[in-house]
């Protein structure tokens, strides 16, 4: 275990002596927003303490992020902060850095269900946000829609499968939007990441199904982008569509605020953690927890989820 006061006492002394000590940050992909503002929000921080700190992306290719992993131990990285796809395909990788000393940590899923342990991360219940963001759907439906039949409400569900537990979020999320009777989801697409995706897959799902009012996204780039094309429709009336995702303060709430007045049509965002904060704000306390302040390992942070809608709604 890499938990006593000597990890704690040598990582010190190497930063106060003004040596590098090498954070590693392996992203799977760093092309929309979500991901971004953690890697500069990490890369700032970090820095700011007196790490050094080299970010990695893997285009989704695993076999590429185990090697950027092992580039990483080879370079003396006391820490891997990674975004895998899942625990078992880097399980093998990650055990042998551990063991040569490096501290792993994940973001975005645990890996007790993988059968072992890591140095600890920060992580969602991804089933339960997927509820969630299904559940903020339904209601804005049920409250704009009060008289639809079975049905009625068409819906265009963007799904996410880079990684098994957003797979999981959104087959949980699609349960949840046909629990409510008025819903059908009418049309499908996946793994869309940016703003101009979503764009795309919003005039995709229009040209195939022009009844759908109800656009749900996992990214919130893609959120953005669906919203984006219903207002340049000059055809469509916004006050009709809703559009909802998971995402972070910085880059949806203003958008949300928007759709009160249907100058966007983005009306409820999923986040986690503090509400206030950057969405890698607690994979940086973890990482300070485990290099700086003498924390056992494993050691986990599950973050609390929060709606925020445009309308008179609160996830229970």
């Amino acid at each position: 275990s890499t938990t006593d006061a000597n990890v704690e006492k040598s990582i010190q002394d190497r930063l106060h002596a003004g040596e590098e000590v090498l954070i590693g940050l392996c992203f799977q992909g760093l092309s929309d927003p979500f991901t971004l503002v953690q890697e500069q929000f990490l890369t700032a921080e970090l820095s700011a303490i007196g790490f050094t700190t080299m970010t990695t992306e893997s285009l989704s290719d695993v076999a590429l992020q185990i090697q950027q992993i092992e580039n990483f131990v080879e370079m003396g990285a006391v820490l891997i902060i990674a975004y895998p796809p899942d625990a078992e395909s880097v399980k093998d990788t990650v055990i042998k850095a551990i063991d040569s000393g490096t501290m792993v940590t994940f973001v975005g899923l645990t890996t007790s269900d993988a059968g072992y342990e890591i140095s600890g991360g920060s992580s969602v219940e991804w089933t339960e946000l997927g509820e969630n963001i299904g559940k903020m759907a339904n209601a804005w439906v049920d409250l704009t829609y009060p008289d639809a039949t079975d049905g009625e409400i068409h819906s265009a569900l963007f799904k996410f499968s880079y990684f098994i537990q957003a797979g999981t979020m959104m087959d949980k999320l699609e349960q949840t939007l046909l629990e409510n009777s008025k819903i059908s989801v009418t049309y499908t697409e996946d793994n869309l990441i940016t703003v101009d995706e979503g764009f795309n897959g919003a005039e995709n799902a229009m040209t195939y199904d022009s009844n759908i009012r109800v656009l749900v996204s996992f990214q919130e780039g893609v959120a953005i982008g669906l919203s984006n094309y219903i207002i340049s429709q000059s055809d469509l009336d916004p006050s009709q569509f809703g559009v909802f995702a998971q995402g972070t303060v910085d880059t949806s709430c203003e958008i949300v605020d928007a759709s009160a007045a249907n100058e966007s049509v983005y009306r409820g965002v999923m986040l986690y953690g503090n509400s206030e904060e950057n969405p890698a704000a607690s994979s940086l306390r973890v990482a300070k927890a485990l290099l700086l302040e003498g924390a056992s390992a494993p050691y986990w942070e599950i973050l609390q989820q929060y709606s925020y809608t445009s309308f008179d709604y609160t996830i229970e």
